[in-house]
């Protein structure tokens, strides 16, 4: 069975635990730190309607890395299909460009959550900051925006003045705390990916058919979103020869299988309950295959540098 268990809340918290106050303009340095899980603020939150600020500004981690994913992998124009997809941020970042994508995920958690809001997961991580109950209502924090940003939003932001952040091209803005971090304030239903998010396992044919018709019935690039490292090598191996299975079947000629993964890195204090390798060793377990192992950090730096 995989190192860890995805079907547990607990397992994506853990993985991506962050401080999201570090994004906030003012912050009260004697509270604790807001921390998150899993959730779409920051890891898929963006501001509709400037994607290109979005990206650069304010985080917005699944958005950039589908940026980075269209250009280092020339999706454009391509159908994808993209395993072990989470709540499909990243998927929703390539539809946003264009992209004919679809993800699947069989974490019992994921899938029991995309019709759900994230106002207690919200309302939790207040908790852990010591904002709690009435005041997690009024409770305001600060953020910097360009001037030419235009949202629609449901709820009032109060401008401020700030020459600071004038000088920068920004406008600074007071917003809701609890409003500003659930995805369904942003005008998205639900969790997941629109639409755009299944619960196959790719197991069977028919399971493979259903993801392959998903995306117009058959799949030009697949690629395994951080999965790798939750599998023993024999199971990374049969995970393997599935992908190769549903490539064979419902792949176009020339489809490519892409393993996105964070690799072993000695200078990081990586959770050992992971199965860790360099690049080269994910590239030597999978030699033969044709499959690729590339690191999202490099995909980011390959396009800063424009080299693909």
């Amino acid at each position: 069975m995989p190192l860890k268990d995805w079907d547990l809340a607990s397992t994506w918290r853990d993985q991506y635990r962050s401080a999201i106050t570090q994004y906030f303009d003012r912050y009260p340095s004697t509270r604790p730190h807001i921390e998150v899980g899993y959730m779409d603020f920051p890891f898929g939150w963006s501001w509709r309607g400037n994607p290109e600020w979005t990206e650069r500004r304010f985080f917005g981690l699944a958005k950039d890395r589908a940026g980075n994913l269209i250009k280092t992998l020339n999706l454009a124009g391509k159908s994808v299909a993209v395993i072990g997809a989470g709540f499909g941020w990243t998927v929703e970042g390539l539809n946003e460009r264009g992209i004919s994508a679809v993800g699947t995920d069989t974490s019992a958690w994921i899938l029991g959550e995309l019709e759900n809001t994230e106002e207690a997961e919200a309302r939790a991580a207040l908790d852990g900051a010591g904002i709690t109950g009435a005041e997690q209502d009024t409770f305001e924090i600060q953020c910097s925006v360009p001037p030419s940003v235009s949202l629609p939003l449901p709820f009032a932001l109060k401008s401020a003045h700030d020459p600071a952040q004038a000088a920068k091209g920004r406008v600074k803005w007071t917003v809701n705390a609890l409003q500003f971090m659930q995805r369904s304030t942003w005008g998205r239903p639900g969790r997941g990916a629109v639409g755009k998010l299944l619960g196959e396992d790719g197991g069977s044919t028919n399971s493979k058919r259903s993801i392959a018709n998903a995306v117009g019935g058959s799949i030009d690039v697949i690629i395994t979103e951080y999965a790798l490292s939750s599998l023993d090598d024999n199971e990374a191996l049969s995970f393997c020869a599935l992908l190769a299975d549903l490539a064979s079947r419902f792949g176009t000629a020339g489809v490519q299988v892409v393993h996105l993964e964070q690799p072993l890195d000695p200078d990081l204090n990586q959770d050992p309950g992971y199965n860790w390798k360099t690049l080269a060793g994910w590239r030597a377990l999978l030699d033969g295959s044709g499959d690729a192992a590339i690191q999202a950090q490099e995909i980011r730096r390959d396009e800063r540098s424009g080299a693909v």
